[in-house]
């Protein structure tokens, strides 16, 4: 895939998540709502696994945290499909380096001005952000979690609003040591507008009723 076919596919992914949020409460991808990382940070996979054992949640996470009951847990394969929609990520289980100065690979700018950063270091030259975030799965040899990442780290950076001169920008889904005090977790619940609710489809019925009733008296 060529690097120009990247840019206009990250160009419409984000796009398409700044257009849904105007209209739901957080980033809406491929009609799937996800929450903000950054506001269930410094909770452990195991706070999560606790009230989301099977994917959906159901209460408060660590207790007294904030209420997940109806989102979901995303899979790492969640997690893939939703990197894939919004960057440059080839999908599943995979990783995605951008080593071009940061100027350039503007979807990870992009995304961390969609998704609240749980991660946000600054001493010039250098500095480093990102959305960390545990996912459901463990890997199945060691039981270890993923997490996942879309981050942008700088070098040489000169002086606020100037071009940096060399950095990395990138997605990973891994399960090596994670940034434990600042990883949240990736959930999700399906967009209401996307699902018809009862009241919408009794209405549907009525008015289908109606129209077939009108067809037979005039028949």
């Amino acid at each position: 895939m060529s690097k120009s076919t990247l840019r206009l596919r990250s160009i419409l992914g984000i796009a398409g998540i700044a257009i849904a949020m105007q209209a739901g409460a957080g980033p809406i991808v491929n009609g799937r709502e996800w929450y903000q990382p950054n506001d269930v940070t410094n909770y452990s996979w195991s706070d999560f696994d606790a009230i989301c054992p099977l994917g959906l949640c159901s209460g408060q996470i660590g207790g007294s945290g904030p209420d997940l009951t109806g989102w979901v847990w995303a899979s790492v394969y969640d997690v893939g499909d939703l990197f894939q929609a919004t960057t440059p990520h080839p999908g599943g289980i995979a990783n995605y380096t951008d080593a071009t100065p940061l100027q350039d690979p503007f979807w990870a700018y992009s995304f961390l001005g969609v998704f609240d950063r749980t991660y946000y270091e600054v001493s010039p030259p250098y500095g480093a952000m990102g959305v960390f975030g545990l996912t459901s799965t463990r890997d199945n040899t060691t039981g270890t979690p993923y997490w996942g990442v879309v981050g942008a780290y700088i070098s040489g950076w000169v002086a606020p609003g100037m071009p940096e001169v060399d950095g990395v920008a990138r997605t990973e889904l891994s399960t090596e040591a994670s940034p434990d005090d600042r990883i949240g977790a990736w959930l999700y619940r399906y967009d209401p507008a996307t699902v018809p609710a009862p009241a919408t489809i009794l209405l549907l019925a009525i008015g289908l009723a109606q129209l077939a009733w009108t067809k037979r008296v005039i028949a």
